[in-house]
């Protein structure tokens, strides 16, 4: 059958784009919610039958202040070309009186959304020919209340060819013989798939004449698969418990073993800043001075913490050298370039593929934890043979005890990304990392718009920092075509020019008014899933705008300046022509902390508060305004610009510690004219006076 629907959930939905052609299937979840259905409370019917499916939920209490109406639950739905599906929809609010009202975007030829006017409403499905595929929709409820709130789920509608056979099964606890509830299951190598029931039965629409690989995964569990065809009848799936290690001397992996299978994957990662993660001279510098010539100047943690006496260790090797640090206990400190055989293999390995690929859980609770850190982070590590591979798919059914025994882990697309880009510091030293937030990336993400699931703009870590390679199979050994859009590079890129020219939108509008020159400049960030700039504290963004007579020099002979927007003094004190900023109009952008005696900055291990942070956060924007004399006599050409440009340091401790290149070696660019940082974005333009 065709199958219809979007190639990238980054790009608007299309209402008809053909991405593939499968003699197979769309899926269907059973006995999920409670529903009336005409063939036995399935959700899924025969070709030219109607089902209804009714979603269900608690109504709230009145209470005094707005509130968000509650969508209930909603199936994704399924039903063959030529059939008829009414899915039920129903609200509540918190607030008795709301009037509330539906909508569904993108609108569907097949699919129509009657609004009932009492907080429930119908979503029919009337598919033809020609429909068949798999679509996602966006279901909102909004109330009248003061202001109108609202409250959007994602909703898949899957169509499947008239001829498609609809096959019912179920998925078990190969020990217990429990079902196996909320599992996704899929015909292997596609995107098109159910999720169990609370009785752990499902449903998948599958081509008359031929056999599939009907695959489920569940976290807690090793993949498990069987094949089925559409005369199948009853399918049963017994999903093995995962054996869970706790062996702190387990050998992890060398990488170039799982590039046997996986070639394309090792030359991405041996490249990126994952696998160069615990020689990264900057963070030997910061925390022993002994990364580079001139590491000693600035702060050194081991010379200048106020716990450097306490906890002399601190935790950075708990994401820089992870491998070691876990052998040791998951304790230790770092190993360092003037250590005996440094870098031992461990630390030469960085983060390596079983680093990430061993996480059994992360606890979210914990997030702000830092790195592996025991409690907050489960790693599986086998005491024995047995290789259990943690994996974003849930259908991998390669199982060879030795060598991989596949185990859906969701939590690799966001969570896994956040044991290491999410933390605060132990201020209080009792082991509850309570402190102030050092790096806040992954929150930044889950607050906003991109991290929450039931939005248009949903978007994983994984979905922007591992984009897909085109490459349609991910393994060497084992044939199996996932289409383009499915195998991601691993080598995990961030801050590099690609990304950095592609974070913000710069926008600026000058106008004369008399003698005066007003400008106006907008950042906005809608292009990036958490705030600008992220990470660590030291990162920042400078914008800097001028206004000069051409042929002047803009370093020295600026127009005079008459408005009070100035760079921050951390955009560097001293000659803006070699990159000192601060003074000049415009604004640093950054989270500057301090230290129990107000003083700051201060390194983000010994903040006790933050001075102001002036970060953009996803989907806002920054509007800031300058203005300048223009000359009253004479005539001429004025040049205006805006520059926002990017350092990976303060400048003052880039020029403490001599840094003329970043952690892994390469160029810094903080140090390099004419920008003194990363152009991110520029804006011209010239008016005559």
């Amino acid at each position: 059958m065709r199958l219809h629907g979007p190639l990238d959930k980054r790009a608007p939905l299309p209402m008809k784009t053909l991405i593939l052609t499968l003699p197979l299937l769309v899926a269907v979840g059973l006995s999920s919610c409670n529903r009336s259905s005409s063939s036995g409370g399935s959700g899924a019917t025969a070709p030219g039958g109607t089902t209804q499916i009714e979603g269900n939920g608690p109504a709230g209490p009145a209470i005094g202040i707005n509130q968000a109406p509650v969508l209930n639950w909603i199936d994704n739905p399924a039903v063959n070309e030529g059939g008829s599906l009414v899915v039920k929809l129903s609200a509540s609010d918190w607030n008795a009186g709301d009037l509330l009202t539906f909508s569904v975007e993108p609108i569907l030829p097949f699919a129509q959304l009657l609004d009932n006017g009492d907080g429930t409403a119908a979503l029919t499905m009337d598919p033809v020919v020609g429909d068949a595929g798999v679509w996602p929709v966006f279901i909102t409820v909004t109330d009248d209340g003061s202001p109108a709130l609202s409250v959007t789920k994602k909703v898949t509608l899957s169509i499947a060819d008239a001829s498609d056979v609809l096959v019912e099964g179920v998925v078990l606890d190969e020990v217990s013989g429990m079902p196996v509830f909320f599992a996704p299951v899929l015909i292997q190598g596609t995107d098109f798939q159910t999720v169990t029931g609370v009785d752990g039965r499902f449903g998948l629409y599958l081509a008359p004449g031929m056999n599939q690989t009907v695959a489920v995964g569940k976290k807690g569990y090793y993949n498990a698969s069987v094949q089925a065809n559409a005369s199948s009848f009853d399918l049963k799936i017994e999903m093995k418990p995962v054996s869970f290690g706790t062996n702190e001397a387990y050998s992890f992996l060398d990488p170039l073993s799982c590039g046997g299978c996986h070639p394309d994957q090792l030359m991405q990662w041996e490249g990126s800043a994952m696998a160069k993660a615990g020689l990264n001279t900057w963070v030997h510098d910061i925390y022993a001075g002994n990364g580079t010539a001139g590491g000693m100047g600035g702060f050194v943690y081991t010379r200048d913490s106020v716990f450097a006496g306490s906890n002399p260790d601190s935790e950075c090797a708990s994401c820089h050298q992870p491998e070691p640090y876990i052998n040791a206990g998951f304790a230790g400190r770092m190993e360092s370039p003037v250590d005996a055989g440094y870098p031992s293999i461990g630390t030469n390995h960085g983060i390596s593929c079983e680093v990430c690929h061993k996480i059994a859980n992360v606890d979210v609770a914990k997030i702000n934890f830092p790195g592996v850190f025991p409690g907050a982070v489960t790693m599986n590590l086998p005491d024995g043979a047995d290789q259990i591979m943690y994996g974003a798919y849930p259908d991998s059914d390669y199982h060879i005890a030795t060598v991989m025994e596949p185990a859906y882990q969701p939590q690799l697309m966001a969570e896994v990304c956040g044991v290491c880009h999410q933390d605060k510091n132990d201020i209080h030293e009792d082991l509850t990392f309570a402190g102030v937030t050092s790096e806040p990336t992954y929150t930044e993400w889950a607050e906003s718009d991109y991290g929450d699931p039931d939005s248009p703009s949903f978007q994983t870590c994984v979905d922007c920092h591992m984009p897909a390679t085109g490459a349609p199979n991910g393994c060497s050994v084992i044939v199996l075509d996932r289409g383009p859009d499915a195998v991601r590079s691993h080598d995990i890129k961030g801050t590099t020019a690609e990304y950095l020219d592609n974070a913000v939108e710069l926008t600026m509008q000058t106008v004369r008014v008399g003698n005066e020159l007003q400008i106006q400049v907008g950042i906005n960030n809608s292009l990036t899933g958490h705030h600008v700039p992220t990470g660590v504290t030291i990162r920042n963004m400078i914008l800097v705008v001028e206004a000069w007579v051409d042929g002047n020099d803009p370093n020295t002979d600026l127009l005079d300046f008459t408005g009070t927007q100035l760079v921050h003094d951390l955009g560097g004190v001293g000659n803006p022509a070699q990159g000192y900023y601060a003074g000049r109009p415009g604004k640093y952008f950054g989270k500057v902390n301090h230290d129990a005696n107000g003083q700051g900055p201060t390194f983000f291990t010994d903040a006790t508060g933050i001075t102001f942070d002036s970060r953009i956060p996803a989907n806002t924007t920054d509007s800031t305004s300058y203005t300048f004399d223009v000359p009253a006599s004479g005539s001429g050409t004025i040049q205006v610009r805006a520059r926002l440009i990017y350092r990976r340091s303060f400048r003052v401790l880039t020029d403490a510690k001599g840094w003329t290149q970043d952690g892994h070696g390469n160029p810094l660019e903080d140090v390099i004219a004419p920008h003194y940082g990363h152009l991110m974005e520029q804006a011209t333009e010239s008016l005559g006076f």
